[in-house]
């Protein structure tokens, strides 16, 4: 089963669907694939921020003299695409059909006479 989705345009590591379609807003990349390949975490001892990669570690390691780290990647779970974008649809639809009403309440109290 996968552990992590990659966009397949720039080789980024994704932990979730909705991380893939954040990711696909922002930058406009729609070729994604599931993968085995474990996303890493590790979690400051001190105060339980995860950080995913080096940079971003080595970087909360400057801004707060936090330097004792859990490496966590294996306790990833895994990924259940299929549920994930079921779940994503069906929000889909939700907030569409939230914005049709919203269309018939702003238009409907416009009748001329």
């Amino acid at each position: 089963m996968a552990k992590s989705l990659i966009c397949k345009d720039c080789n980024l590591l994704l932990k979730s669907i909705k991380e893939a379609q954040d990711h696909n807003e922002v930058t406009g990349h729609a070729n994604f694939e599931e993968t085995t390949i474990a996303i890493k975490v590790v979690v400051c001892e001190e105060c339980g921020k995860p950080c995913r990669t080096d940079a971003e570690r080595d970087m909360h390691t400057r801004f707060t003299g936090h330097s004792k780290f859990v490496d966590k990647t294996d306790e990833a779970g895994t990924l259940d695409t299929e549920k994930e974008m079921k779940a994503a649809r069906a929000a889909a639809m939700d907030m569409d059909e939230e914005e049709g009403e919203e269309g018939k309440k702003e238009g409907g109290g416009e009748e001329g006479g």
